[in-house]
């Protein structure tokens, strides 16, 4: 991929679902890339921090080490799994434990970090402006409809969400 990043800097290059079970090797062709056109997509991958955080740091602390905190972007897979405010809320709490940070050397994944994979990379690779983006949906009858101050009718406890697929 590091080849053909460089070969075609005009166009980008993402890899979907983390690249898993493969996210080491894309990782390290970011590192020793000078292209900086190469992406990771997390779709399908929250399900992992409440089955096997571990997997997710190493899975988030690869990525950030090689590609960068602006190459990760932001993915649900909506359609498949379904409304994605668990996911989000449990990216936001979620912390690369320390001692696997400092053995592996992995950056901090911080909240600057995790508002440009939540929505910032994406916006700056695609050039949307995100203050124009959020008034436009503002405006929008479905936005207007919508009721934050009700709960979901049912709450997903993300830690017991199950994929058939094994990603270790």
């Amino acid at each position: 991929m590091a080849r053909a990043a460089a070969d075609f800097p005009d166009l980008n290059f993402i890899a979907y679902h983390g690249a898993i079970p493969w996210e080491a090797e894309l990782a390290e062709h970011g590192r020793r890339s000078r292209a900086k056109n190469i992406y990771a997509e997390l779709g399908t991958t929250a399900f992992l921090i409440g089955q096997n955080p571990q997997r997710y740091a190493r899975l988030i602390g690869t990525l950030l080490a090689g590609l960068g905190p602006d190459n990760i972007l932001w993915g649900t897979d909506t359609p498949v799994i379904g409304p994605p405010q668990w996911q989000i809320d449990a990216f936001q709490a979620f912390t690369i434990p320390d001692e696997l940070g400092e053995h592996y050397g992995y950056p901090v994944l911080t909240n600057e970090v995790k508002n440009k994979i939540l929505g910032k990379n994406a916006a700056g690779l695609f050039g949307l402006d995100i203050n124009q983006a959020r008034k436009d949906a503002e405006g929008d009858l479905l936005y207007k409809l919508r009721d934050d101050s009700n709960p979901p009718a049912h709450k997903i406890d993300w830690t017991k969400v199950r994929v058939p697929i094994a990603f270790d």
